[in-house]
Order: C-alpha cells, then structure tokens, then sequence
C-alpha cells in the first residue's frame, strides 16, 4: 500500500483528534514519538482529574491502532537550530517531523508557529474539513511557548500592538491561557508540575480582551472568589452582560453550581433580574431504583431534587425563603411550553439528563431581559435513553455566536477526599 504521507502526531492531537486521526491513518503513516507516549504516561498518572482523562484517551487511541502506526522509540534531537532547547518535549517532537521529512499533527498553537519557521507542513487540524464544526469543548484553549525564542516574542509583541488580531484562532467568546515554558513551576518536593501563566484574555469577536471578574460579596452567600484559573474563567463569563446563554461543564465536585448560583444570586442582589427560574429533569442517579410516586403537588414532589439550592441558599429555611418572596421559582420541565419568562435568570442543572429538544425548547422561553445559564457533566448521564451528549451539541450548535460562552471546570474543589473518586475513572 502506497501512503501519501508521514505525519508525526503530538500529544495535543492524540488526546483532541481521534476522529480526524482515524481519518488520516487511512491514507497516510502515522508516526509517534516516544516523547507523546510518555507525557501520555505521566498525564494518566496526573491528580488532575481532566489531565489524566486526557492521558487515557491519547492511549486508547495507540491501544486501538497500535498495528497502523509506527513508532520512534528513541526522539530525534539533531537538526534543530541552536537556539532550541532540545530538553523541551515540544521541540523533540518538532525535531522528529524535521528529521524524517514529515508532517505535523498537532493542536498547540505555539507548536505549530514554531513548526512552520522550520518549513514544516502542520495538517490543519480544524475538524471544519470534515464537514464538522470546528469547536473545542472546553470553552479555552491553552497555549504553551517559549517566550524566550524570537518567534514566539514576535508573535506577542503582534497581539500587543493590535489587540484585533485573533492569533490563537478563538471562536468568539472562547477564552486563551498563555503559559511560559521558559519559566517552570515546581511542587513542593521539586517536582516541575505547570509552568507561569503570562494572562488569560478572551476573544469577543472584535478583539482580545483580559479576563476580567469580580469576587461576589453580598447578603445572601456572603464572600465568595474563584478557587483555580477555569473558575475565574466563569466568574468572567456569569458577569458578562452580552452573553446571554452561559454553560458550564465538569465533572463531581468542580463546583458547577456553587459558582452559577452564587453568580445568579450576586445578580439578584444588585437587581439586575427580578428572579431565578430553576429547572431540573427529576431523574434518579443511575443504578439507583424508583422509590414510586411522590405524594402531593409538583413542587412537593420536586423538593428531593432541590438539596443543592439548600446547601447554597442556607439549608430548607433559605430555599423555603426565596420561594416565598418570588425571588425563586421551581420550574417544571413538563409544562414549559407557551411560556415567557421575562427579566429572569432561567437556570438549567444536570443538563446532561435532557435531550437537546429540551434546551431548544427552553432557549424558546427566553424573553425580554432575561438569559438562560446551564450546566451538566459529560459523564455523568443517568438518563440512558439519551444516546447523544446535549453538552456536546449545544456547544456545537451555539458555539462562536457572540450571545453564548461557555466553560469546562476541571479540578476538584469540595474536598480532597471528594477529589478521590476520580480513582475509579481509571479503573
């Protein structure tokens, strides 16, 4: 079998790429350097649960095709300018396609402009070639350089003389964080774990701006501030006036819903909207049997799957408080259609137990003054019957419209014995 090309894969494009890699290997020749394994490796191992979700995904990948691609077992450190750390995985892989006449497979942006002055071919990654939106599902894109080498100062000093110049390739509202790979950040054993952020800034459609947020004090939750750089990311996003459809997604205790609502809440204080209108599909988590039927009316029967506004809103008392005073209402999913809600914060949780057609249905009832603010986990789905990620296509659908934004939470924040349960995501 003739192949049209060599391509060396970074360890960007293993994690994100699956479904144009299973594309590409079709007609060309893969090739993977040692290098990607082990940051593969090492990333698995992460107590970062989204770093190390990404480590098995990227080995998945190999497992499932590790007949169709070739390996270089030893990287090639040779023919790169002297300027180059040679100890810096990018460039050993960059050095790899340099060596073997290759092409690069890569989503690192710095990756690839450093790539590209060496007169390297960087297949375009953007899935927008396979008659797919072109859409990351993280909300942010992570960009790691050498700030040192004259490329990457080029490229800054660019983006700090025009400020229009959409470099990272953002969708609109999609957020960028810079980090320097010359200056490394250490564990308190001496383990290099991270490296220097420069900014987190976010393209809103006209040009790049800083992240910018405040932290929540106000009477009904007290001081509240983002605890890591995704949830200042959202407290950035909840308190942008100009996206009126916000989603957050993660996994268990990232703190989806404590930064939604207390964002929400800080809202209401300053009456901006006159109420939060909350919505829950009332599905059981799975595995779990139905207890029956539920006496009383519709919000008697919802009360069991309100404990989350309970622990926010200050126990039974707090939610029984704002139900009274009109400051919140219960919503039924059921009966939604026909409706209008006006001046509200239409608030969706545990979106991943609803189809699509219901967010359709819900964005529907959106009024005048009012937006609609979501969230779910991708894996977490106790409805079955919904084959299709509504997460994934909602993001998909609204993702680059300058009225939605979107985040992904990654790191545990309830407890460090809550963060344990990622140990059976590796099992």
């Amino acid at each position: 079998m003739t192949y049209l090309k060599k391509i060396v894969v970074d360890t960007s494009a293993l994690i994100q790429g699956g479904e144009i890699l299973e594309r590409l290997i079709k007609n060309n020749t893969l090739i993977i350097p040692s290098t990607a394994i082990d940051e593969l490796d090492n990333q698995k191992e992460s107590s970062d649960s989204r770093r190390a979700f990404n480590g098995r995904t990227g080995l998945r990948f190999l497992k499932a095709h590790e007949k169709e691609v070739e390996y270089v077992v030893s990287d090639i450190v040779t023919d790169l300018p002297h300027t180059y750390d040679l100890q810096n995985n990018d460039n050993r892989i960059i050095s790899v396609a340099l060596y073997l006449n290759a092409s690069l497979a890569t989503f690192d942006m710095g990756m690839k402009y450093k790539a590209i002055s060496l007169g390297i071919e960087c297949i375009d990654m953007g899935v927008g070639n396979y008659n797919k939106k072109d859409v990351g599902l993280l909300g942010y894109k992570t960009i790691e350089w050498d700030c040192s080498e004259k490329e990457i100062a080029d490229k800054l000093n660019e983006l700090a003389m025009d400020d229009t110049s959409n470099i990272f390739e953002l969708l609109t509202n999609e957020f960028v964080i810079l980090k320097d790979t010359s200056r490394p950040l250490f564990t308190e054993d001496g383990i290099q774990n991270d490296f220097e952020i420069q900014a987190i800034m976010q393209w809103d459609g006209n040009k790049m701006i800083p992240i910018k947020y405040k932290n929540i004090d106000n009477h009904y939750v007290g001081k509240v501030k983002p605890r890591n750089i995704q949830q200042k990311m959202l407290f950035s996003l909840m308190q942008n006036e100009d996206i009126t459809i916000k989603l957050c997604s993660g996994g268990y205790g990232v703190g989806k819903d404590y930064c939604m609502m207390t964002n929400a809440l800080e809202l209401l204080s300053k009456n901006k909207y006159d109420r939060i209108v909350w919505f829950r599909n009332p599905v059981n988590v799975k595995g779990i049997a139905e207890v029956g039927f539920l006496p009383g009316d519709f919000l008697e029967k919802s009360l069991p799957y309100t404990a989350i506004l309970d622990d926010i809103l200050g126990e039974n008392f707090g939610t029984e408080m704002f139900l009274k005073s009109n400051k919140l209402e219960i919503g039924n999913l059921g009966a939604v259609r026909g409706r209008t809600f006006k001046n509200s914060i239409i608030y969706l949780t545990e979106m991943q137990n609803c189809s699509t057609e219901i967010i359709q249905l819900l964005l529907s009832r959106v009024g005048e003054g009012s937006i609609l603010v979501l969230n779910g986990d991708f894996k977490q789905i106790d409805a079955v019957q919904h084959s299709v990620s509504s997460i994934k296509e909602t993001v998909e659908v609204l993702g680059g419209i300058g009225k939605f934004g979107w985040v992904q939470l990654d790191k545990v924040e309830r407890s460090e014995t809550a963060d344990l349960a990622r140990l059976f995501d590796m099992c």
